[in-house]
């Protein structure tokens, strides 16, 4: 029976045999089996069979679950550090607070088992951890209070104690952005308390007053503007996003700073941020600056019936979508976008080009507008989308007003 596991689990051609080979492997295999098992669960799809046939087969389950951990950083490490939650071993708690938390999903499913198997209380409740602890302990506590789709901050017993140690650890260390990140996030947390329905926050709500004064305390040190003109001047793409997300808790208008960013090459994220504006001569630079930096006439080659979702060949495609998506609060700009999204092979372009173009006024449409409606209806493969573009030249309602108000209410909550 072991011979047609090993075959099964190295010679099927099939994955679901392999699978089974491996789970045949947990009840019936051996010491010797494990190379092959580490090497199939370094595949994210076989990670969680062999964890499982790891831990039936090994002398010191914990640690071989920890080394296989460390090799995989998606839905396999999750399953993973969800069967560590329980260990007693200071090295693997170490790496569950420092570096196991870290995946590739959403740090929201790893963040309680982390803390509470990582022992997050216990760490800080030593008197001068060290910077690399308080700054996973942020993300940590980040991913906690974001809580969804894991449990978050509701599940974790020892959440207020958590928070109250990071807080006042802050008040001795330097003044770092990422720090001021997490504990902008601890404040609206605490403001938003009464909010809450599904947990008892009654504990949280008795500090809640001494909390904010710590915070208040550090969020008003003198010492943030400094930081925050180094951060926008950094030529690492993170650090600048820090300071600009923490300049903007501040007041401080950003804007040049994102312009000036994309003058180097164009990025979606920065373009989203330029358009993120009432002021129209601020939105024609904006688009201007596009216009100069993407090739416009390479990505009009015609639809296609592709959603293009994770096709590398679309990626240009999907960095005007973030232009697309703004225009319609912009009657008569970005013509030429239009255009590009009107033609091109990425359905949701073409979807955010008519959508645009139905709130505009007819007025506002270029000479060319109509004609180019009616050119991309003959060859629309998409026969919903060939219906909008109908309505659109005749002037019907191409999208239900709920559903339009419902789609910029999930686009407004995305950018806050």
């Amino acid at each position: 029976m072991s011979a047609i596991a090993r075959w099964l689990a190295t010679e099927a051609a099939d994955r679901e045999a392999v699978k089974l080979g491996v789970a045949l492997l947990g009840y019936i295999g051996e010491t010797e089996d494990m190379p092959l098992l580490f090497t199939l669960g370094r595949h994210e799809e076989f990670t969680l069979y062999a964890a499982v046939a790891l831990c039936k087969t090994s002398v010191s389950p914990e640690r071989a679950l920890w080394e296989l951990a460390r090799h995989v950083h998606g839905w396999g490490r999750v399953n993973i550090i969800e069967r560590l939650v329980d260990t007693q071993d200071d090295e693997i708690k170490s790496w569950m607070l420092c570096e196991g938390y870290r995946n590739n999903i959403m740090i929201e499913y790893t963040a309680l088992p982390c803390a509470v198997g990582g022992g997050l209380l216990q760490a800080l409740q030593a008197p001068n951890p060290d910077e690399e602890l308080l700054a996973c302990a942020g993300e940590i506590l980040s991913a906690l209070i974001t809580g969804s789709p894991g449990p978050g901050m509701r599940a974790y017993d020892d959440g207020l104690a958590a928070t109250v140690l990071y807080l006042t650890h802050l008040q001795a260390r330097q003044s770092e952005l990422s720090y001021f990140l997490v504990v902008e996030q601890i404040n609206r947390f605490l403001t938003d308390l009464e909010k809450e329905e599904q947990w008892d926050t009654s504990q949280w709500l008795e500090h809640r007053d001494a909390l904010l004064a710590i915070i208040q305390a550090y969020k008003l040190r003198d010492e943030w503007m400094l930081v925050i003109q180094a951060g926008l001047a950094e030529q690492d793409r993170s650090h600048f996003l820090d300071a600009a997300r923490v300049a903007k808790t501040k007041g401080i208008d950003t804007w040049e700073h994102f312009y000036s960013r994309m003058s180097d090459g164009y990025d979606s994220y920065f373009m989203l941020k330029l358009l993120e504006t009432c002021n129209p001569e601020r939105i024609d630079r904006a688009l201007t600056l596009a216009e100069r930096i993407l090739p416009l006439d390479e990505l009009s080659t015609g639809p296609l019936p592709e959603v293009g979702f994770g096709n590398p060949a679309f990626s240009m495609h999907m960095g005007i979508s973030t232009i697309l998506n703004r225009l319609e609060d912009f009657p008569g700009k970005g013509w030429r976008f239009l255009h590009a999204g009107l033609c091109s092979p990425m359905q949701r372009n073409r979807i955010n080009s008519v959508r645009a173009l139905a709130v505009w006024n007819r007025t506002e449409w270029p000479p060319e507008a109509e004609a180019c409606v009616r050119a991309v209806l003959k060859i629309e493969p998409d026969e919903k989308l060939a219906g909008m573009l109908q309505h659109l030249l005749s002037g019907e309602t191409v999208e239900p007003e709920e559903e339009r108000q419902a789609r910029l209410a999930r686009r407004r909550r995305l950018s806050r």
